[in-house]
């Protein structure tokens, strides 16, 4: 790295055919000279040597295949937190299609107990206030069900009758005296095809 930039270098070696490697010496020399470094870090080497971006691995680790590891260095883009207002925490909703809930917001994580079609789920608070967080494409939500708990993509579930986002029966009448008047307003001036709104 420098004042500038900062280098992921990884050199693939120990393949006579395809690289034979560089020595440490030789890779100082070359981030120093050749990419302007002026300071580094040598993590590991050999087949312990990977580089993964973007969801797979772009160099070809002596090995053969990746192995496991204990350390490494990771950049990431940290976006800004994208959420859906459309449940709040206590809401009953429903499952849309029989699923298995996830281990965390997202299709990375891996999947825990199944939900079935129409099931009624509740939907909880999160410690880090992820309520409906956006990630791998889709608003996720923490909900539970009989003792059992996780994450659920917002396109899997209805609302269930029994409240609303805003989470209880009376905001649900709110809601409709709200649409009502705006039936009243149109009608008065000559919109008549408004039918009423029943809770």
């Amino acid at each position: 790295m420098n004042e500038d930039f900062i280098y992921f270098v990884v050199v693939d070696g120990r393949q006579p055919d395809y690289s034979v490697g560089m020595t440490t010496e030789e890779l100082g020399e070359f981030c120093r000279d050749t990419l302007g470094a002026t300071w580094g870090i040598n993590q590991d080497g050999g087949g312990s040597s990977a580089m993964w971006a973007n969801g797979e691995i772009v160099n070809w680790p002596s090995d053969g295949a990746e192995r496991q590891v204990a350390n490494g260095l990771m950049m990431i883009l940290t976006e800004p937190v994208r959420r859906s207002g459309k449940f709040s925490p206590g809401d009953l909703v429903l499952a849309r299609e029989a699923t298995r809930l996830r281990l965390g917001p997202g299709t990375n994580f891996g999947r825990s107990v199944k939900v079935g079609e129409g099931e009624s789920l509740t939907v909880l608070a999160h410690a880090n206030n992820l309520e409906g967080v956006f990630a791998t494409g889709q608003n996720w939500w923490l909900v539970a069900s009989e003792g059992r708990e996780g994450w659920i993509p917002e396109s899997s579930l209805r609302p269930s009758g029994s409240g609303t986002a805003g989470g209880s029966p009376q905001n649900l009448q709110s809601e409709f005296a709200f649409l009502n008047a705006f039936r009243a307003l149109f009608i008065q001036f000559g919109v008549r095809a408004v039918p009423p709104v029943q809770p």
